[in-house]
C-alpha cells in the first residue's frame, strides 16, 4: 500500500468511537468469559476507584453499564479480546458469511494458518464488502470492518482498507495505521490481560456537566458526587446515615435555597426509600426541586417506569415541573419525554413540553423530539405526532441561536409536517412544504424529497403505502399507479447516489408490477441497499421487505445461477422478519428457483413452513415442494380430515396429499414408504366420503378412470373397478356401475386366489 492510502483502525480507537448499547453488549458477551471477565472487573474497579470485591458483587448487567461508560480501555490487548470475542459468539454469522465469501478457511470463524494466507483478490475483497452491507445491518457490518480493518498488519487482510475504500466511498474510514495484532480472528493473545499498566492510571473524567443543572453550584456538585460515592461503596465514601445529615444541614442552613431540595430526593431515590413529597415546609418550588432530584435518581438507576408513575399520581407535580424558567424543567424535559415515550403515552408527553423549555434545553432533546415525530408518522399517529412537531416549530426561534443546530434541521422539520399533511390526504399542503426545502436540502434528503413529491402526484400517503397488492391480478393496476410520479423518482434516482433510494424504490416496484424484471433489479437493489443501512426504520413497516421481497423474485426469475444465493439470503430475511406476504409472491420464487436449483428451492420450501407454519400449505401444494416435507403433507391431511372445514377445501386438500404421495412412491425420500402408502390411503378415504354429492363424485372418477393416476399407491385396479362402479351407482348410471362390476368380475376369475371365486359370486350377485 503505498504512501497516502487509506489508515487502519486501532483496537482502542474503535472502542472509543463505539456507542454505549453496543459496548454493553460487548461488555455481557466478554463476562461470560472468565478470563475476560477477570481483567474487566480489575479494570472497572480501577477506573471507578472502587473496591474490586464490590465490582464482583454487582448484578452482570450493572457490570456491563460501568463498563461501558469506560471511554478507554486500559491497553489495546484486552479491546482486541473483547471485540474477537464478541464476534465469534454473538455475531458469528456475519463472520462467518464474510470469511466463506473470501474463500478463507476457518474453524467457525477463527482463520488457520493466517500468517501463510495470501491476501484474496481485490475485486473480490470489493464484492464481499459491498455484498455485506446489503446483507446484515449497517451498524453491525461497519464495527465489524473495524475490526477487520485492526487485523491489517495480517498479509491476508492487508489490502482490506483499500477495498473498503473502493467499495464505501461514503464511508469514512479514520484514524491511524493498525498495530501489531494482538487478538484476532486468527485467534492469537500475546498478553495477561490483567497485567499491572507502566504509567499511572488517570484519574477517573469529572461526572458530565449535565448530570447537575446548571444553577448547581459546587456545593452542590460535591453533594452530589458524595451520594452517588456513597451509593456505589466507594473506598472512604462516606456511610449513607453520614450523607443523609449531611444533605439535611445543607437544606436547613437557609430554607430559602430551594435547589438544595434536589438532594434529599435524589438521596431518597438512590437508597430506594420512599419519595416524602409532602414534608411540613413543602412548597411547589421546594416540592419541584425535591421531585427533580428523584426523577434524576429514577433515571440514574433505569427507572423510568417510577417517573411516568410519579407523574401520573401527582398531576399538579407535573404541572409544576413544567413551568419555564423555574431550573429545574429545562433539567428533567428530557427525562420525563423520554419515560412517556418508552409507555407509548405520547400526548402526555406532549402535553408537558412547552417552546420555551425545549429551546433551553438545546438540541440534542429537539432532534430527540423529531426523531420521536418520524417513528409516530411511520406508526400512522398523525395526530400525536403533529403535536409534537407543532411544539418544535415554535421552538425553532430560540433553536436557531445553537451553534450546534444541525444545517438540515429545519428541512427535515417541514418534512415531518409535510408527511402529516399527506396522512391527513392535505396533498396541496405537503406540497407547499416541501418544495421551498428541494434547494435548502443536501443531496439525500432532496433526493427523499423528490421522491416525496412523486408519491404526491400519485395520490399515496407515504411510502408505507406502497406494497405489493394482495392478488396477483392486481400487479398491473398497481404498476399503474406510479405513472404520474415517474419524472419526480426518476430526479431522486440520479440524486440519491447511495443514500436511501426512495425513488429507486418506486421505480423497482412499477417495473416488477409490470413484468419488466430486467429493468426493476438494477433499482430494487439500490434500494435495498439504501434502506438496509437503516433496518429499523425501513423494517418495521414494510418498505425494505417488500423491495427484498420483489428483488429476490426478479433475481430467483432471470434463472442466473450466479444470482440465486443472493436471492436466497433476500428471501430468508423476509421470512425471518415475520412480515406479512401476499401467497403469489413465495409461489412464484419457489417456482422459479425449481429451474434453476432444485436444492436451494427445497431449502427455501423448508424455511417457508417452518416460518409459516398452516398458512403455508396452499403455496406449497400449488408449487408441489410439498412433496419434500413429510411433516407438511401430514398436516394438509389432517386438514382434509376436518369436517368443520369446507367440502371443497377438503376435497383439494386430499387429492394434493394424494397426488405427492404417490410422486415420491419411488424417490429418495426420509419418508418410509410404508407411510407414503398409508398416507395415500387416508386421502383418498377422504375422496371417497366427499364424493357422496356432486361436483366432487365427479372429479373423482375423472381421477379415478386415468390408468395410471396417483390412486395406484393406495389401491389396487380391482378395488378401483369396485369403487368406480360404486359412484356410478349412486350416480344413476347403473349401465356403467355393470360394465365396472363385469371387468372386475373377470379380473377377479384371472387371479390365482383361494378367495377369488367367492369375490367373483359376490361381484355376479352384485351385478344381477
Amino acid at each position: 500500500m503505498g504512501r497516502g492510502g487509506p489508515k487502519g483502525k486501532t483496537w482502542l480507537g474503535v472502542w472509543k468511537t463505539l456507542d454505549l448499547p453496543t459496548r454493553r453488549e460487548v461488555a455481557l458477551a466478554a463476562l461470560e468469559q472468565p478470563y475476560l471477565m477477570k481483567a474487566l472487573l480489575v479494570a472497572v474497579a480501577r477506573h471507578d476507584r472502587v473496591r474490586r470485591q464490590s465490582v464482583e458483587r454487582w448484578e452482570p448487567e450493572k457490570q456491563a453499564m460501568h463498563i461501558a461508560r469506560m471511554r478507554k480501555l486500559p491497553n489495546a490487548k484486552l479491546a482486541a479480546a473483547l471485540f474477537t470475542h464478541f464476534h465469534l459468539t454473538r455475531r458469528q454469522r456475519l463472520v462467518v458469511t464474510f470469511l466463506d465469501f473470501l474463500k478463507i478457511p476457518h474453524d467457525h470463524g477463527v482463520i488457520r494458518d493466517i500468517d501463510t494466507l495470501e491476501p484474496p483478490a481485490p475485486s473480490r475483497m470489493i464484492a464481499a464488502i459491498r455484498r455485506m452491507s446489503t446483507v446484515f445491518p449497517l451498524a453491525q457490518v461497519s464495527l465489524f470492518f473495524d475490526i477487520v480493518s485492526c487485523q491489517t498488519s495480517f498479509r491476508v487482510f492487508s489490502e482490506f482498507d483499500a477495498a473498503r475504500v473502493e467499495a464505501l466511498p461514503n464511508e469514512h474510514v479514520v484514524a491511524r495505521r493498525a498495530q501489531p495484532t494482538l487478538d484476532s480472528f486468527a485467534g492469537q493473545l500475546e498478553a495477561d490481560l490483567t497485567s499491572e499498566p507502566s504509567a499511572p492510571e488517570e484519574p477517573p473524567p469529572a461526572p458530565p456537566q449535565d448530570d447537575t443543572p446548571p444553577t448547581f453550584t459546587t456545593l452542590d456538585q460535591v453533594l452530589i458526587r458524595s451520594v452517588i460515592a456513597s451509593v456505589a461503596e466507594v473506598h472512604g465514601a462516606l456511610t449513607p446515615d453520614k450523607v443523609e445529615d449531611l444533605v439535611e444541614e445543607v437544606v436547613q442552613l437557609n430554607l430559602e435555597r430551594h435547589q438544595s431540595y434536589f438532594h434529599r430526593g435524589f438521596l431518597a431515590v438512590l437508597l430506594g426509600r420512599p419519595l416524602e413529597l409532602d414534608f411540613p415546609e413543602a412548597s411547589d418550588v421546594r416540592r419541584g426541586w425535591y421531585a427533580c432530584g428523584a426523577i434524576l435518581g429514577y433515571q440514574r438507576r433505569g427507572q423510568l417506569d417510577a417517573v411516568v408513575s410519579l407523574l401520573t399520581d401527582r398531576a399538579e407535580l407535573a404541572r409544576e415541573l413544567a413551568r419555564p424558567g423555574s431550573g429545574y424543567a429545562e433539567r428533567v424535559v428530557s427525562i420525563v419525554f423520554s419515560a412517556f415515550c418508552a409507555k407509548g403515552r405520547y400526548a402526555e408527553a406532549a402535553r408537558f413540553l412547552s417552546p420555551a423549555v425545549v429551546g433551553f434545553a438545546g438540541v440534542q432533546l429537539a432532534e430527540e423530539i423529531l426523531e420521536t415525530s418520524s417513528g409516530l408518522i411511520r406508526q400512522r399517529r398523525e395526530a400525536d405526532a403533529r403535536r409534537l412537531l407543532d411544539v418544535l416549530l415554535a421552538a425553532l426561534p430560540t433553536l436557531r441561536e445553537d451553534p450546534d443546530l444541525p444545517d438540515d434541521f429545519e428541512v427535515l422539520l417541514s418534512r415531518r409536517r409535510a408527511h402529516c399533511a399527506r396522512l391527513r390526504g392535505d396533498f396541496e399542503g405537503a406540497r407547499k412544504l416541501l418544495l421551498p426545502q428541494l434547494q435548502a436540502a443536501d443531496r439525500d434528503v432532496r433526493s427523499d424529497i423528490l421522491a416525496d413529491l412523486g408519491l404526491i402526484d400519485c395520490g399515496l400517503r407515504s411510502l408505507a403505502d406502497v406494497r405489493l397488492p394482495p392478488d396477483e391480478g392486481m400487479l398491473e393496476e398497481f404498476g399503474a399507479q406510479f405513472e404520474k410520479g415517474v419524472p419526480r423518482f426518476l430526479e431522486s434516482s440520479r440524486v440519491a447516489a447511495g443514500g436511501r433510494s426512495h425513488g429507486d424504490f418506486c421505480l423497482g416496484l412499477m417495473s416488477f408490477a409490470k413484468g419488466d424484471i430486467e429493468a426493476a433489479i438494477p433499482y430494487l437493489e439500490r434500494a435495498v441497499a439504501g434502506m438496509g443501512a437503516d433496518p429499523e426504520r425501513y423494517g418495521q413497516y414494510g418498505p425494505l421487505d417488500t423491495a427484498r421481497l420483489a428483488l429476490a423474485i426478479s433475481l430467483a426469475e432471470q434463472t442466473d445461477l450466479a444470482r440465486v444465493p443472493y436471492a436466497r439470503d433476500l428471501m430468508s430475511q423476509v421470512l425471518e422478519s415475520k412480515s406479512k406476504v401476499p401467497g403469489y409472491l413465495p409461489r412464484r420464487a419457489l417456482v422459479a428457483l425449481e429451474l434453476t436449483d432444485v436444492e436451494v428451492a427445497i431449502e427455501l420450501a423448508r424455511e417457508i413452513y417452518e416460518t409459516r407454519g398452516s398458512r403455508s400449505l396452499g403455496v406449497l401444494a400449488q408449487t408441489r415442494m410439498i412433496r419434500f416435507l413429510p411433516d407438511a403433507l401430514d398436516e394438509l391431511l389432517a386438514e382434509a380430515q376436518r369436517d368443520g372445514y369446507s367440502p371443497e377445501r377438503r376435497f383439494e386438500a386430499a387429492r394434493a396429499v394424494l397426488a405427492e404421495s404417490h410422486a415420491m412412491r419411488d424417490a429418495p425420500s426420509a419418508d418410509r414408504p410404508a407411510r407414503l402408502i398409508e398416507r395415500a390411503t387416508e386421502a383418498l378415504d377422504v375422496l371417497v366420503e366427499l364424493a357422496g354429492e356432486e361436483p366432487f363424485r365427479t372429479k373423482l372418477l375423472d381421477l379415478l378412470e386415468a390408468p395410471n393416476g396417483p390412486w395406484r399407491t393406495a389401491m389396487e385396479p380391482l378395488d378401483c373397478r369396485v369403487v368406480r362402479a360404486a359412484l356410478h351407482e349412486d350416480a344413476g348410471a347403473f349401465a356403467n356401475a355393470a360394465i365396472e362390476l363385469a371387468g372386475a368380475f373377470h379380473e377377479t376369475l384371472d387371479v390365482d386366489d383361494e378367495w377369488a371365486l367367492g369375490k367373483a359370486e359376490a361381484l355376479l350377485e352384485d351385478i344381477r
